[in-house]
């Protein structure tokens, strides 16, 4: 069971900004006894003056400190190994159609906050005060998407993941831009980063390292499948759900809307940190969120935090 998350606009309604603030503030305290993450913090307001304007507004709406909000925004920079996420681009008459999990700690907590956030040139799947992007649709005609990829690289000169995905659906006026900034972008960590524009053609996942690239697309109208593992950039490996959704779309090329969900919380694509469910449609103008019911009726992140302290 799943429960669709509202598009949310100025003056935001109080539960949820205070939902975000308890989200946004514990992934800082968390993230804080990390040994970079105040230096990283520090480094990266110095550096993306804009985005630290952002950061400054969206803490005085929440009454955190910026700091730990920039901080909080270079979660997946610091704890690459704690995401995951899995995405469907499909090829349909009225152009790529996007189903994906996101993967990422704390579920419950996200699951809670979540809402579709406008943003100046589309939306995206965040919180109130979420400066960063992990999902997200722009009115450019493109829709980006994030997924994790485990390696050792992190270059403290690159941009950060999440706020370079807030850059690129900013300032990127089209597809082929969007996958142009993509590619040549130098990045703080790895990552797999889909985009999906308004004609079939136009799907890719640009496979990242800090400097390195690769694009994958799919032949003709085959689907466009990401896990968490690259494909071209370095030497493939097994992964379950990967190999399940390659399964699942041999036997039934293309299932619609209601099917695409229940594919995302198969117990073979969700996982325990699965936190919202996203059917986007750029061509259409569509762009759902969703997050499960059970978590929103229960307290499941302790667990998540343990995870997190082993590694500090």
């Amino acid at each position: 069971m799943f429960r669709e998350c509202p598009l949310v606009h100025e003056p935001y309604p109080p539960p949820q900004i205070e939902s975000a603030r308890a989200l946004l503030a514990e992934i800082a305290e968390q993230l804080r006894p990390h040994p970079l993450s105040r230096q990283a913090a520090v480094l990266v307001r110095q550096r993306y003056l804009d985005h630290a304007a952002q950061i400054d507004a969206d803490a005085r709406l929440l009454g955190v400190d910026p700091i730990d909000l920039t901080i909080a925004n270079l979660s997946y920079d610091l704890f690459l190994g704690l995401f995951g996420c899995s995405t469907i681009v499909l090829a349909t008459p009225e152009g790529p159609f996007v189903a994906r999990n996101m993967d990422w700690l704390m579920p419950d907590r996200i699951a809670r906050a979540s809402c579709v956030v406008p943003l100046p040139n589309g939306v995206h799947a965040g919180a109130v005060g979420s400066t960063g992007v992990v999902s997200g649709q722009s009115r450019h005609g493109f829709v980006v998407v994030l997924n994790a990829v485990l390696t050792d690289k992190v270059d403290l000169q690159g941009y950060p993941v999440l706020l370079f995905l807030r850059h690129l659906m900013d300032r990127a006026g089209s597809f082929d831009e969007a996958v142009e900034m993509a590619c040549r972008t130098r990045l703080a960590s790895a990552a797999l980063i889909t985009l999906a524009g308004t004609r079939n053609e136009q799907r890719v996942c640009v496979e990242r390292s800090p400097r390195a690239c690769q694009q994958r697309r799919p032949h003709g109208d085959e689907p466009l499948l990401v896990t968490n593992h690259y494909l071209r950039l370095a030497e493939p490996h097994a992964c379950p759900r990967f190999e399940y959704l390659s399964r699942q779309f041999r036997r039934q090329p293309r299932p619609d809307a209601e099917g695409l969900l229940a594919l995302l919380q198969h117990p073979s694509v969700r996982q325990d940190i699965t936190a919202q469910h996203i059917l986007a449609s750029p061509a259409r103008g569509i762009f759902r969120l969703f997050v499960p019911v059970d978590l929103l009726e229960q307290e499941r992140h302790e667990d998540d935090l343990a995870s997190m302290r082993k590694l500090l």
